[in-house]
C-alpha cells in the first residue's frame, strides 16, 4: 500500500496541526478534519490511504467514526489515538475494524513506524514502497 494521503481527525487544532506537520515533513500528503462529521464529509469527496483519528471528540467519537468510515472506505486502515484508554478500548477498537491504537502521548517516530508497518502489511511488493 502506498500512502497517498492521510486523513487526520482531531478536535484539538494544535494537535491536528502538529500531526499534519510531522507527516508532511515525511513527505506524506495530509487532509485535516476537526470533527467526525467533517471527516465523513471529506471521505465522501476524496480517497484517503489511511485515517488517523482521536478517540474523544464532541459528537461522534473515533470508534463511531471508524464504523461509519468503513462503509464509505472499506479498505482504508484506521488508527485511533487516545490519552484516555480504558480497559475496553482495545476490544471496542478491534470490533470497529481499527488497525492500530496509539496511546497518547507518543513520539513522532512511533507514529511513523506504525504507518510504515501498515504499508508493509498491505503491500504485495515491499521493495516499491514510498513510505
Amino acid at each position: 500500500m502506498a500512502i497517498q494521503e492521510i486523513l487526520v481527525v482531531d478536535d484539538d487544532r494544535d494537535n491536528l496541526n502538529l500531526l499534519r506537520q510531522i507527516l508532511e515533513c515525511e513527505g506524506m500528503s495530509v487532509g485535516c478534519a476537526v470533527s467526525a462529521e467533517d471527516a465523513l464529509a471529506k471521505l465522501t469527496d476524496r480517497t484517503y490511504s489511511l485515517m488517523l483519528t482521536d478517540l474523544n471528540m464532541p459528537g461522534l467519537n473515533g470508534i463511531a467514526l471508524a464504523r461509519r468510515a468503513s462503509v464509505i472506505a472499506p479498505h482504508m486502515p484506521v488508527f485511533l489515538m487516545t490519552g484516555d484508554i480504558s480497559p475496553d478500548t482495545p476490544q471496542m477498537a478491534k470490533e470497529a475494524g481499527i488497525a492500530v491504537v496509539l496511546n497518547k502521548p507518543f513520539y513522532p517516530a512511533q507514529l511513523l513506524q506504525v504507518i510504515r508497518e501498515q504499508c508493509l502489511q498491505q503491500s504485495p511488493v515491499p521493495e516499491q514502497l514510498p513510505c
